[in-house]
Order: C-alpha cells, then sequence, then structure tokens
C-alpha cells in the first residue's frame, strides 16, 4: 500500500521505497494507482483494481484489463483534464512478471511516465 506524506512531497512506493515529487499530479496518479479500489471511507471509487491482477494467469485479454485497470484508477483525471493522452508500452521481461511504462501529459503538457509491476504465472 502506498501513500503520501502530509506534507505532500514524498510518495511511499510498492518497492518500500520514497520517492521525492514536487508534481502533485504524480503524487496523485501514483495515490490512485496504488490504493485499492473501495478502501477509502471517502470515496468508494478511488483507487485501483491492480492488486486482482497480481498472480493472474497471463491470457490473450491480460493486457487489455491490464490497461483498463490503470484507465479506471485515472479516468476521473482525464475527465477533469487534469492528464491527457494517456498511452501504454507493455513488456513482459520474464515469465513471473508484467512490465507497464504508463504515460501522459500533464495540464500543462509537461509529460508524466511512470513503471508499474505486476506478477504473474
Amino acid at each position: 500500500m502506498a501513500g503520501l506524506s502530509t506534507s505532500g512531497d514524498l510518495v511511499l512506493l510498492s518497492t518500500g521505497g520514497l520517492e521525492m515529487e514536487d508534481n502533485t499530479v504524480m503524487q496523485v496518479l501514483q495515490a490512485r494507482l496504488l490504493t485499492r479500489r473501495g478502501s477509502c471511507f471517502w470515496d468508494a471509487t478511488f483507487g485501483s483494481r491492480l492488486h486482482e491482477m497480481e498472480q493472474t494467469k497471463v491470457t490473450t485479454t491480460f493486457q487489455v484489463r491490464l490497461e483498463d485497470c490503470i484507465r479506471q484508477a485515472v479516468q476521473p483525471m482525464l475527465d477533469s483534464r487534469q492528464i491527457s493522452n494517456l498511452a501504454f508500452e507493455h513488456e513482459r521481461p520474464s515469465p513471473n512478471q508484467w512490465h507497464v511504462l504508463v504515460s501522459c501529459e500533464d495540464a500543462g503538457q509537461r509529460p508524466l511516465a511512470w513503471d508499474l509491476w505486476v506478477e504473474v504465472t
């Protein structure tokens, strides 16, 4: 589980590390993706279902389902135009790992990108 510091300047990554980031759009993106959907009492639709993809068998629909999980998590940001041009690059570097590079632009058209790793079977 990831969270933001109260000062809003650090993000706890799923790997256990901290990322210093002054871009609040990136912080919100990461919080939306790394928080389990339905776990926030103030908004049942906040977060993602990425945790459901872990240990999933890779089939012909895996990539589409993974992109859907990501898109659903960030859809409010797309709708409000905080981000645009959402894009995905996939690779499977090993039999039990799936990597997706997710990229977009913020409202100032600055590029943002982040890596997501999913354990698969």
